[in-house]
């Protein structure tokens, strides 16, 4: 199989650029019982997880880019803990579902602050917290619906007032402010390359597809040809 259209990697992520050099992937012919396709979140969690259950198999993770430059390590550099589409309309939405959501998200979060210290992963993590502030009447109506909403979920957060706010920012611009206290600051590509080289039993990520980009089938075995090894008797 043969892969038509590739996208475009401009290799020019800032993320990525300002960690140090990456470790040298495998080379050769290498032999895997599994292959995951993919270094980004789902492919960390999928590693991670196989990794767990079946300690004894040897896995590889691979991606067409160096491990943390992909969309995974490309985000803004923030972890949300409240849900993005409540406070834009005005009102609390549908509350059940947007309880669950921040239970998954708390969720999230604490899975992934264990593992950045268990590992000492230095992906500059902080409990910053994210701050929503308005100038125009319009935007602090916006700011009372969001309130309401907060409330309605018992979210804690707090007011702030043009004085206290500038005082916290730094700037006078704005009017009024909501803080809420959850949401994580990261150097995402930092926490991207952490969370590979801590693997259970450390898979080793391969920078994969790097020259022809073929896969071949045969029966319960698929071949991987990248461009500086392959990976022969990867299973499914």
């Amino acid at each position: 199989m043969k892969a038509g259209i590739l996208p475009n990697d401009d290799d020019s992520c800032g993320w990525y650029l300002s960690l140090p050099p990456p470790a040298t992937p495998l080379t050769g012919a290498q032999s895997f019982d599994h292959v995951i396709l993919g270094a980004g979140f789902a492919g960390l969690a999928a590693a991670r997880r196989l990794a767990q259950h079946l300690p004894e198999r040897e896995i590889a993770l691979i991606d067409a880019q160096r491990v943390g430059d992909g969309a995974s390590g490309r985000n803004s550099g923030f972890i949300i803990d409240l849900p993005h589409s409540f406070a834009a309309a005005g009102h609390g939405g549908a509350l059940a579902r947007d309880r669950a959501e921040m239970r998954l998200n708390d969720f999230a979060i604490a899975t992934l602050r264990d593992l950045v210290r268990s590992h000492g992963i230095d992906c500059q993590w902080g409990e910053r917290g994210k701050y929503h502030a308005a100038v125009e009447d319009k935007g602090r109506r916006d700011l009372d619906g969001f309130r309401r909403s907060l409330d309605r979920l018992g979210a804690p957060y707090r007011d702030l007032d043009a004085a206290a706010l500038a005082a916290e920012i730094g700037t006078g611009y704005y009017r009024e402010g909501i803080h809420t206290p959850g949401c994580i600051l990261i150097q995402p590509a930092a926490l991207v390359r952490g969370l590979a080289a801590s693997l259970p039993g450390n898979p080793a990520p391969v920078r994969g597809f790097a020259g022809d980009r073929n896969r071949h089938r045969r029966r319960d075995r698929v071949a991987l040809r990248p461009g500086a090894g392959s990976a022969p008797r990867a299973c499914c």
